[in-house]
């Protein structure tokens, strides 16, 4: 079979699964406006349930990227850069009591945002890929989940870390990915050992990843919590990612410069775009 007959099957790239990803994260946050609104609760719901699907791609994306880049302070600075972006006006409107006021919120009210998962458990990858002592920078961003996590559920006022600086994901993007991530490391040396690893392979291994970090976390939330419980059986939806990784090609796919300047920008302008339409609704 030649390589190009043995790919047929795997027609999805990074791109496809980033529009993807994209796609998914719209249509959940079109179902929180939706439930803001208390407009057809049933449909925002559907829509929630959809948009489980994006934060698996965004993880799996950024696992393949810490991986196989070869620019990857560069990819974390991007990750930073944009972390900083939303965070420090965020603090700014949270803690000049004014501007608190005039929008309503607080730093216990205001949601956190995906680059704070996404730039953290970069980091976490980047510094577990190292060799030797470096490994031990890993303990920084591995200390920022598990204090969300415990915060999350037993601290959740504490004024010293407030909601919207933590991770909105915690432990399930922790054990999202180190899961998928560890997997593939494993591949890796056993290719250097016994030559290629076939697409499909790692494909049903990472999506393993998936169904088992869901598995993991339920399973932890019947020890942890009833809260925590009906928090993880909300993220079960996720293992509908599960298809979409599976038809994953390896390959990157369409990457101009204005195409990573829109990814990268995407979070904040359709925020802004659902915000206005729902403002005039």
């Amino acid at each position: 079979m030649t390589g190009e007959e043995s790919s047929k099957p795997f027609f999805l790239n990074g791109f496809l699964l980033k529009v993807f990803a994209f796609l998914f994260m719209t249509i959940d946050h079109l179902g929180v406006f939706l439930a803001m609104r208390h407009m057809n609760i049933e449909l925002a719901e559907a829509f929630r349930h959809m948009g489980r699907i994006a934060f698996p791609l965004f993880v799996f994306l950024l696992c393949e990227g810490m991986r196989l880049s070869h620019h990857k302070e560069r990819y974390l600075f991007r990750l930073g850069l944009m972390y900083a972006i939303i965070t420090i006006p965020e603090t700014v409107l949270v803690y000049v009591p004014s501007l608190a006021s005039n929008f309503g919120v607080s730093p216990s009210t205001l949601d956190p945002h995906p680059f704070a998962d996404v730039f953290f458990l970069g980091l976490l990858l980047y510094f577990l890929a190292k060799k030797g002592w470096k490994k031990a920078f890993a303990l920084l961003p591995l200390a920022y989940f598990l204090a969300s996590f415990y915060l999350e559920y037993y601290d959740f006022y504490n004024p010293y870390f407030p909601y919207y600086l933590r991770s909105g994901y915690d432990i399930y993007g922790l054990l999202l990915a180190l899961l998928i991530f560890g997997a593939n490391l494993l591949l890796d040396h056993r290719e250097a050992k016994n030559g290629p690893t076939p697409r499909w392979l790692r494909n049903v291994i990472s999506s393993a990843m998936i169904g088992a970090t869901v598995g993991l976390t339920l399973l932890l939330g019947l020890l942890v919590q009833q809260g925590m419980y009906s928090r993880m059986v909300w993220q079960s939806y996720s293992c509908l990612a599960i298809p979409f990784v599976l038809f994953y090609s390896g390959k990157r796919g369409y990457d101009s410069k204005w195409w990573r300047v829109f990814s990268y920008s995407y979070f904040l302008l359709h925020m802004a775009v659902l915000y206005l339409i729902f403002a005039f609704i």
